[in-house]
């Protein structure tokens, strides 16, 4: 189930709903340029057979743009250059058909061409497919201008006019819809590096995690080892020593044991000015605008592990569950109490106020036993985590 869960929050996301918006926009507007087509079609003089080729030539026009903007987004890059010779044909064959017979909006051909022509810059590789929509693009204006000036019959100045219109339109088309891709690209990249920032503060937890269970660990099976050599040694000649010995290896494995508790159960002194440090380079790496205000000299000795346990849990949450761009940090020290409060914007969902979660509820619990509080709230886009703690 909470496989599932996950896989509901993925798909319900706002980069997810972002990337079905564009999808959505970006096959519409194939069809939306396709219309003007049929428009030429009908209002054309010639045979009914001419008119049925033509308009399935623009339908398979259609249908292959729609594949590759659909592959744009799961398969980038995948094309050959040969699939864009041949749209570009395909398109140079629409041109013709639809400007033999001229006519006042002869020029709105260009708009499905141009996004074909679009489709191709997205799959085909840079170094040839750029080129070739451009001298593609060249190559259907002078076609139609050909056209205005042999079957339509107009004059020179008309008929450059019409081309370099259509040659406009064309254009338009392609950059707009190329502005779209880009800067869907450039949305799914941030998200890319916002999810990756929050996996490395992760891991970052993990390996702080594993080094001190390693420098106690260490320290002890060094000491128990050094001591079992020794009983070894003693067993046969001094018996009495080496009971008293076995005491001491028992004593070192209780510590060991006692110790371990405590980093697993999170109650090892944890530095306020390393969790700081820490917290302020992982939110900038994640492009978050981070802001400290307080002196870290005027923090009790008995509050700088609450809240540095506090920072390393909002740092997390601020990675995990938000979109902030901006987050400020304040320490305000006063008579009778020391405050510190973690502010970000960003908020995607607001939390229960009834099920503030498993960490912020740890964190509760560690503040009440030093009879200080924990506050979480959400106002105005802001989410706000509060913890207070009482000086003696």
């Amino acid at each position: 189930m909470e496989g599932m869960d996950h896989a509901r929050d993925a798909l319900d996301s706002p980069v997810a709903r972002a990337q079905r918006f564009n999808r959505t926009v970006l096959l519409l507007s194939g069809f939306a340029a396709a219309a003007p087509c049929g428009y030429l079609l009908l209002s054309d003089e010639r045979p009914g057979e001419v008119k049925a080729a033509l308009a399935a030539l623009v339908g398979l026009l259609v249908v292959i743009r729609s594949v590759w903007f659909l592959r744009s987004f799961d398969r980038p890059g995948r094309a050959g250059p040969q699939w864009s010779a041949r749209i570009a044909l395909l398109c140079l064959a629409v041109t013709i058909a639809l400007t033999g017979s001229g006519g006042e909006y002869a020029m709105l051909w260009a708009l499905l061409p141009g996004s074909v022509l679009s489709a191709s810059l997205i799959l085909g590789p840079p170094s040839g497919a750029v080129p070739a929509a451009w001298l593609t693009a060249g190559a259907m204006c002078a076609l139609f201008a050909g056209a205005f000036l042999g079957p339509a019959g107009l004059s020179v100045d008309r008929a450059l006019g019409e081309a370099a219109l259509g040659g406009l339109v064309m254009v338009s088309v392609m950059l707009l819809e190329q502005a779209q891709i880009r800067n869907w690209s450039l949305v799914s990249r941030l998200h890319s590096s916002r999810t990756l920032a929050a996996e490395l503060a992760v891991a970052q937890e993990r390996l702080r995690f594993a080094s001190d269970l390693h420098d106690i660990q260490g320290h002890h099976l060094e000491a128990i080892a050094i001591k079992s050599e020794l009983i070894a040694r003693l067993a046969g000649r001094d018996a009495r020593r080496a009971a008293v010995e076995a005491q001491e290896v028992a004593s070192i494995a209780r510590s060991a044991l006692a110790d371990t508790r405590e980093v697993v159960s999170g109650y090892r002194s944890i530095s306020f000015s390393r969790e700081l440090n820490n917290a302020i380079a992982v939110l900038r790496a994640a492009d978050i605008t981070t802001r400290w205000e307080g002196d870290l000299q005027r923090v009790p000795p008995e509050a700088r592990s609450l809240f540095g346990r506090m920072l390393r849990e909002g740092t997390t949450n601020i990675l995990r569950h938000s979109r902030a761009q901006h987050c400020i940090v304040v320490l305000c020290v006063e008579p009778d109490t020391v405050t510190l409060t973690v502010r970000n914007d960003g908020v995607v969902d607001p939390p229960d106020a009834t099920d503030p979660g498993t960490g912020i509820k740890g964190l509760e619990e560690r503040f009440a036993r030093h009879r200080g509080t924990v506050q979480a709230r959400c106002a105005d886009g802001w989410f706000e985590l509060m913890g207070r703690v009482p000086i003696a």
